[in-house]
């Protein structure tokens, strides 16, 4: 196995079961940190090793939750979790972290609400990170990184078929993808283009039209003449 091989392998690995697992863990731990810090313990001596233990115990929690939104659906088939609704899934599960923090922490003596600007301080944090993640999944935010891992990968596979001289079919497939993914990406613009020109103030304007009108008169079957009337 070649170590361009390997490489793809690995990358594939990564964007199909790492990288998932890592954003999604991630987010519901973001989410559930976010709820303790409308907490803290009573004794000020005790305040920061109460909230250490405090993350790590319920840690657990969101673990089992991503383990459940990325694997149940392979497991249970159609009774699990959609993967085509995996952010509005996940968005649900954020909430859920609030509930349980919220109440885990409301039934632990050894921690209670905050009071006065701090508590405002963190009420704001968790509503600003539920508009984030909102605007990150209706594609308000988009990432740039997510597009150069998308040219990367196309790049690889152009490279893994140039290594491989003998399999014609695989560059021409990975030859293939590169020009149609180009194509996507650069259709809106054309369209745009295209109706600016309908909108041109040339083509609005009478004696602009009566110009066309006669360039189209000075078409022959021979050809085109050369000499055509000025507008103005």
């Amino acid at each position: 196995m070649t170590k361009s091989k390997l490489r793809l392998r690995l990358s594939a690995v990564y964007q199909a079961t790492v990288k998932p697992f890592m954003v999604c863990m991630l987010e519901l731990y973001l989410s559930l940190l976010l709820m303790v810090s409308l907490f803290q313990s009573p004794d000020p001596t005790k305040r920061d090793v109460q909230e250490l233990q405090t993350t790590y115990y319920m840690a657990w929690v969101p673990l089992i939750c991503t383990v459940t939104l990325l694997y149940s659906s392979k497991l249970l088939g159609k009774y699990g979790p959609n993967p085509d609704n995996f952010d509005r899934n996940l968005m649900g599960l954020k909430i859920v972290m609030w509930i349980y923090a919220f109440v885990e922490l409301v039934l632990d003596k050894n921690m209670v609400i905050k009071k006065g600007p701090a508590l405002y301080v963190a009420i704001i944090f968790c509503v600003c990170d539920m508009l984030r993640f909102q605007m990150e999944a209706m594609r308000l935010i988009y990432d740039d990184e997510e597009l150069e891992e998308e040219v990367d990968r196309l790049a690889n596979m152009v490279v893994a078929a140039l290594e491989n001289n003998d399999d014609e079919t695989a560059f021409k497939h990975a030859v293939r993808e590169v020009i149609q993914r180009n194509r996507e990406l650069s259709e809106a613009p054309p369209l745009q283009n295209e109706d600016l020109a309908l909108d041109s103030p040339y083509k609005k304007h009478s004696s602009s039209k009566e110009f066309y009108d006669q360039e189209e008169k000075d078409t022959t079957e021979y050809g085109t003449l050369e000499k055509r009337c000025d507008p103005l």
